[in-house]
């Protein structure tokens, strides 16, 4: 059975990035001569051209992400000033909890 690899990081803050621990799974993949190539699209990342579309995939996928995040902290930064806090409505209030008969 073969390894697979794997990186993450632990915050969505953008504090850490996964460049370094991509750089050193890839180097160390494309050393072993591991690429990539998908059956039912033009992805094979044995080829300049391939790895070249995986990369820029890569770049518009991290775009989007900070683009979302963006367009997140706007909403709630705009919710906020019409005083709307977000939080979750409660279930619990002090009625509901009171024990009958009281």
């Amino acid at each position: 059975m073969g390894l697979i690899g794997y990186a993450r990081i632990s915050t969505a803050e953008g504090r850490q990035v996964l460049d370094r621990q991509l750089d050193a799974l890839i180097d160390e993949l494309d050393h072993r001569g591991v690429g990539f190539r998908a059956l039912n699209s033009p992805m094979d990342t044995t080829t300049p051209a391939g790895r070249a579309f995986l990369q820029i995939q890569a770049a518009f996928a991290e775009m989007e992400r900070n683009v979302i995040r963006q367009r997140i902290r706007e909403g709630v930064k705009a919710a906020r000033a019409r005083g709307r806090k977000g939080d979750r409505p409660r279930v619990m209030t002090p009625r509901s909890c009171a024990t009958p008969g009281t």
